[in-house]
């Protein structure tokens, strides 16, 4: 008789027997096993109940704004020369007319001078101008002195006339000049930037300095057209400054009609409490109020973990059952909403500590 460890399809089929033995062994098969049930341990249904109900709440929508000045000026120069000093810096308070910005005068003074110079030497003119004219008319009336020779006398006195009004504007214009090299301030406030430094040349229209009024902020927000076509002037609304850990109000000032296209949002501005030491730039959140709908809620110590799975114990007919519930929000009073699992009306039972 032949040895079976001979044949050739012997050991193929004992690697598939001991293949599928292990298989069977590491998924279990040869462990006891517990039928399975969805009822909660003895000890889990003896906890307090609490039954389920719905209550309305109003849903709100979080949307980001920023905070921003409603009064601020750029300060610029009117006319090009050296800055010879910046008497400010960020940060620092300003009144209104205060000195900020001190221009290069040494040619704006020179011009000053020499423009007064000339008007001086015209007037002198005009002076003598004037007396030759009395004079032409006092010998015309004697008929000393021939018609044209006075009508010249006339011409020669309202020329320097006009001459010196010219010089007078000329010289008007050039103190006006001397008086932009020194920038003061328009309002009272804070200055935000220096964009500028001594020895700098000043272009008209350049900025110099940003100045802001702190008591005049407020709450910009762009807001989708849903909810803006319901807000009105004068409304007050819920705002978040989140770095400052602070709930406030703000007042609806103003309604940007035109809507931006790209977003279909409209931009809301709302005056906020200048009491807060708030700063331009700042981010903030304004909550508003979207819609009312019925939610179910229950206290966060009805609710138990199973891994990262949340569940609830609920009594129906004498029987405690393990539910399994997605969770929302929780609020101020430990309760959590519960999305979905459990129904209005159901009594949930708290679950005993081991």
């Amino acid at each position: 008789m032949k040895n079976l460890a001979n044949v050739p399809f012997i050991k193929p089929i004992i690697a598939f027997v001991f293949l599928a033995v292990s298989i069977a062994w590491l998924a279990g098969f040869f462990n006891d096993k517990m039928a399975p049930s969805s009822k909660a341990p003895h000890s889990l249904s003896g906890g307090e109940k609490w039954t389920v109900s719905s209550m309305p709440i109003v849903r709100q929508e979080t949307i980001s704004a920023t905070i921003s000045p409603m009064e601020d000026t750029v300060i610029s120069a009117r006319i090009m020369a050296r800055i010879s000093t910046i008497h400010v810096r960020a940060g620092q308070r300003v009144e209104r007319g205060q000195l900020l910005v001190t221009l290069e005068q040494s040619e704006l003074i020179a011009r000053v001078k020499q423009l007064e110079q000339q008007k001086n030497a015209v007037s002198a003119r005009l002076s003598e101008a004037n007396k030759l004219l009395a004079r032409a008319q006092q010998l015309h009336q004697q008929n000393l002195l021939s018609t044209q020779e006075l009508d010249k006398s006339q011409a020669n006195f309202d020329a320097l006339k006009a001459e010196e009004m010219a010089a007078q504007e000329g010289l008007n214009q050039a103190k006006t000049n001397l008086s932009f090299a020194k920038l003061t301030a328009p309002i009272d406030g804070v200055v935000i930037e220096r964009l500028a430094e001594p020895g700098n040349t000043a272009q008209p229209g350049t900025p110099l300095l940003t100045i802001y009024n702190p008591s005049t902020l407020q709450v910009e927000a762009y807001v989708r057209e849903q909810l803006a076509i319901g807000l009105t002037i004068d409304e007050a609304l819920q705002i978040v400054i989140p770095s400052l850990e602070l709930t406030t109000t703000a007042t609806i000032a103003e309604i940007v009609p035109s809507a931006n296209i790209g977003a279909r949002s409209f931009l809301i501005k709302a005056n906020i409490n200048t009491a807060i030491e708030l700063k331009p730039g700042m981010y903030a959140t304004v909550l508003l109020n979207t819609e009312e709908e019925n939610v179910i809620k229950v206290p966060m110590s009805y609710v138990s973990k199973l891994g990262q799975l949340d569940i609830v114990l609920v009594k129906k007919d004498g029987v405690v059952s393990r539910r399994f519930v997605k969770l929302g929000h929780v609020d101020e009073q430990d309760q959590v909403e519960v999305i979905s699992g459990i129904n209005d009306q159901e009594v949930i039972v708290k679950p005993l500590k081991s």
